[in-house]
């Protein structure tokens, strides 16, 4: 395999021991993200869009050349589609805060029973707030979104639909995925999809799947903490009302009014994590420089691997679909017979290796799966076979 490995400076020196399997939660940081940030620190620093010296026009010019490569990144149509943000959660929120407006008591909110707090909770809230029905799409017996009851979920009083592309704790079909994203259009619903999981792991592109909102994290992608991205089409711009305010989003304040800016400036007022957008826009030319069908090929060989090793553990239970894992998964979420997942990632954890255990903010999916918590292994680009090896013999110690 190919030694991703030394692109990472994380795993140089005292950490290059290290069996880091946590990436669902935050991936290690690129060299190159590193280098992008200290240089736009050092060298043009300065306050975007409102400077009319040279430095704060090369501050400028920089950062809006991150926009329209993460445009191409996702294959959104245009640049003014992308909207900085702090991350996923605060993505979603914006959303949720801006469609008040567009809701009236009887309407209804389709949420999944999969989503991460940061998809379930602002429309569960938004829902109550407005007197608009909440309705949420279980699980079937295969461990799948049950879609054979769309019809009767999503209606024609449906006004947003919002779900996951992947799951951050048990696998998912994209065949289904699709199908509720097909039902959502068919009722005129505004469709919200939480891309945190998929971003960093397979190629997204924004027109194909004909979604009106897709929102991402860049720490999820070798990327910086504190920047995000929503990608908000063009025909939600007449309807998405900007929900934060402040300077840099306003063409003309007076005291009886305020007009505001086009999109996507109208959507981000105050200074903006300018050296984080200059780190994701380094993040976005690594993957690219791989290839993201190739990002998902090595991620893929390697859970495959992990589940013909761990397979033949007999008290180890693999939750989820196990055929949907096989196809396409970056993470394995599974309990041990006996032992609390917290006690499996501490004593991984003497051994050096980093995993996930609890309810990964999704306690609504938990109760349906009938679990208190998991213990999740996710891999990454920095990930190998030996690790895999290592964290096998960990898990037969147990």
């Amino acid at each position: 395999m190919i030694d991703y490995k030394k692109d990472f400076p994380f795993f140089k020196g005292k950490n290059s021991s290290l069996i880091y399997l946590d990436s669902a939660a935050t991936t290690q940081r690129l060299q190159g993200v590193l280098d992008a940030m200290n240089d736009y620190y050092v060298n043009y620093n300065a306050s975007v869009h409102r400077a009319v010296y040279a430095l704060g026009e090369t501050a400028t010019t920089h950062f809006e050349q991150v926009r329209v490569k993460v445009a191409q990144f996702i294959n959104a149509a245009l640049p003014e589609e992308i909207i900085f943000t702090s991350g996923t959660t605060d993505s979603l929120n914006k959303v949720s805060f801006s469609y008040e407006h567009f809701l009236s008591p009887g309407d209804e909110i389709v949420v999944t029973v999969m989503e991460h707090h940061s998809n379930f909770i602002p429309w569960q809230q938004l829902a109550q707030k407005t007197g608009a029905i909440f309705k949420v799409i279980n699980l079937d017996d295969d461990y799948l979104l049950d879609t054979a009851s769309l019809e009767t979920l999503i209606t024609a009083r449906t006004k947003i639909v919002a779900l996951t592309h992947s799951s951050n704790v048990i696998s998912s079909s994209l065949e289904r995925f699709k199908l509720i994203i097909d039902r959502a259009k068919k009722v005129g619903a505004i469709t919200v999809i939480d891309g945190a999981q998929a971003i960093g792991y397979q190629p997204v592109n924004v027109q194909d799947l004909d979604i009106d909102f897709y929102a991402f994290s860049a720490h999820k992608m070798g990327g910086p903490t504190g920047v995000g991205v929503l990608y908000a089409c063009k025909r939600t711009h007449k309807d998405f009302k900007p929900a934060w305010y402040g300077g840099g989003a306003v063409a003309n304040v007076t005291q009886e009014k305020t007009q505001f800016l086009s999109a996507p400036y109208c959507y981000e007022p105050g200074t903006p994590a300018i050296a984080q957008v200059i780190g994701l826009g380094a993040s976005v030319d690594y993957l690219q420089s791989i290839g993201m069908e190739n990002v998902h090929a090595y991620i893929q060989k390697l859970s495959l691997y992990f589940l013909e090793k761990i397979k033949d553990l007999k008290k180890i239970k693999i939750i989820g679909n196990q055929d949907f894992l096989y196809q396409s998964s970056h993470l394995v979420s599974f309990v041990v017979e006996g032992m609390h997942p917290h006690d499996v990632a501490a004593y991984l954890g003497m051994h050096g290796i980093c995993v996930r255990a609890g309810h990964h903010c999704t306690q609504p999916l938990m109760q349906v799966l009938g679990q208190i918590a998991t213990v999740r292994v996710s891999f990454y680009l920095y990930n190998n076979k030996e690790e895999v090896d290592k964290l096998i013999q960990a898990l037969e110690k147990i």
